[in-house]
C-alpha cells in the first residue's frame, strides 16, 4: 500500500515539475494557455489512471487488521454485558425476595443464580437464608410462589 501510494506521488510530482518547466519555457500568451490546458489534463491523467488500476485488496488489507481488533473487543464488550446484565439481575431479585419474605413475616437474606440464556438474564436457582423461625406451611408455601415467580425449579431454604 504504502509502495503504491509512494510512486502515484512521485508521478503527480514528475508531471507537475513538468508542467512548471514547460511554463516557463513558453513565451507569448497563447502557447502559456494550451501550456496550461496540456498540463491540466496531465496531472488530472496522474492522479486518476493509478486509481483505475488498483487492486480491491490493496485498500482491503490495511483494514482486515482493524476489522479483526473490532470484532474482538465487540466480542469482550457483549460478554461483559452479559455479566454485567446477570450480575444487576441477581442484585435485584435478591432485593425482591427478601422485600418478598419481609411481606410474610420471613426474616431472611436470599442468594439468586442467574445465568444468560439467549441473551437474557435468567434466574436458575435461589437460596434463602432463614434468620429466624418461621411456620414450616409459610414457608414451604413462600417457596413455592417464589419458585413459581421466578419461574425456576426448586428454592433451597437454609437455616430452618
Amino acid at each position: 500500500m504504502t509502495a503504491f501510494l509512494r510512486e502515484w506521488i512521485l508521478g503527480i510530482v514528475a508531471v507537475s515539475l513538468i508542467s512548471a518547466f514547460a511554463m516557463s519555457l513558453a513565451g507569448e500568451a497563447s502557447a502559456r494557455r494550451v501550456i496550461r490546458l496540456i498540463s491540466a489534463l496531465a496531472l488530472l491523467l496522474a492522479v486518476l489512471l493509478p486509481l483505475k488500476g488498483v487492486d480491491e485488496s490493496l485498500w482491503k488489507a490495511p483494514f482486515a487488521e482493524y476489522e479483526r481488533i473490532y470484532e474482538r473487543e465487540a466480542g469482550k464488550t457483549t460478554e461483559s454485558a452479559g455479566e454485567l446484565m446477570c450480575e444487576l439481575t441477581s442484585e435485584t431479585l435478591e432485593e425482591y425476595v427478601v422485600e418478598l419474605a419481609a411481606s410474610r413475616e420471613i426474616a431472611c437474606t436470599a442468594e439468586v443464580s442467574v445465568e444468560l440464556c439467549e441473551g437474557y438474564a435468567q434466574p436458575s436457582s435461589c437460596t434463602i437464608f432463614v434468620e429466624t423461625e418461621a411456620d414450616a406451611a409459610q414457608l414451604d408455601a413462600f417457596c413455592e410462589a417464589l419458585a413459581s415467580t421466578l419461574a425456576i425449579d426448586e428454592v433451597y431454604v437454609t437455616g430452618r
